[in-house]
């Protein structure tokens, strides 16, 4: 996302990727009845899907060129958005909130590996559509000029983008819920130890989030004394501040 949005701030928490997959997960299970992983997983994927058209379509209204302020802007307000629906369906179905309440806080409790093999297959096809990817978003980053000049089908590296995006976030967001942070601030993690080549970025991101989730889950089984807090919170705790760090450091650099 931060690749082809040429965006620094750019993340599934903050493009609306994940509440919008939050959202029709709930809706599923507030009109279909039930949690079962693959309603979740389905319906999650059809919202990271709409979430991320939308945004795309949003940034480029009126025939604007989709900047990376219009990409954060729009994201912003459909996140907003799709968070207060999914509040909204909760309150109007007392059941569904005491049931999923704690998992759109995000939480691994009871995630064990019979569920992650449903899911595998979705995951493995988000993260091979991203590895194979990488090369071409190299030369992306460099401007669409550039990248159409040295012979790039723009059209076709955003679609397989955007499918990479909803597989990886739509399957994360049914198996665990709407975690936040991890997708905007591991890849900067990544760059500090490989350097701007995403075809080192990607894999190390994949194994950094991996470590930062673990490490966030084992600090929300331990935070409280006889209670467990939704690792979602403990990510937000400490990404709200890299983001603003974030912020400032690239108002900096401008």
């Amino acid at each position: 996302m931060q690749a082809i949005s040429r965006n620094a701030l750019a993340g599934p928490e903050l493009f609306g990727i994940n509440y919008g997959a939050a959202l029709t997960a709930v809706l599923a299970s507030f009109y279909i009845g039930g949690t079962s992983l693959q309603l979740f997983a389905w319906s999650s994927l059809a919202g990271a899907a709409v979430a991320g058209v939308l945004v795309l379509a949003l940034s480029s209204a009126g025939g604007a060129s989709k900047s990376p302020v219009r990409l954060v802007l729009a994201g912003a307000t459909l996140n907003l958005l799709f968070a207060s629906l999914t509040q909204g369906t909760l309150i109007l179905n007392e059941q569904s909130l005491d049931t999923m309440r704690f998992w759109l806080a995000g939480a691994l409790t009871g995630r064990d590996l019979a569920l992650l093999a449903q899911i595998a297959p979705y995951l493995l096809a988000g993260l091979a559509a991203a590895f194979a990817l990488s090369g071409q978003l190299n030369i992306f980053k460099l401007g669409e000029e550039v990248a159409q000049g040295l012979g790039q089908r723009l059209k076709l590296i955003r679609i397989g983008c955007i499918v990479a995006v909803v597989l990886l976030a739509g399957s994360a967001v049914a198996i665990a819920g709407p975690i936040g942070f991890i997708g905007l601030a591991v890849p900067h993690m990544a760059r500090m130890l490989t350097g701007g080549d995403y075809r080192w970025v990607i894999p190390y991101s994949a194994v950094l989030g991996a470590l930062l989730l673990l490490a966030a889950d084992i600090g929300a089984r331990f935070a409280l004394p006889g209670q467990e807090i939704p690792v979602g919170v403990v990510t937000a705790f400490f990404g709200a501040p890299f983001l603003i760090y974030l912020v400032q450091r690239k108002e900096g650099v401008s």
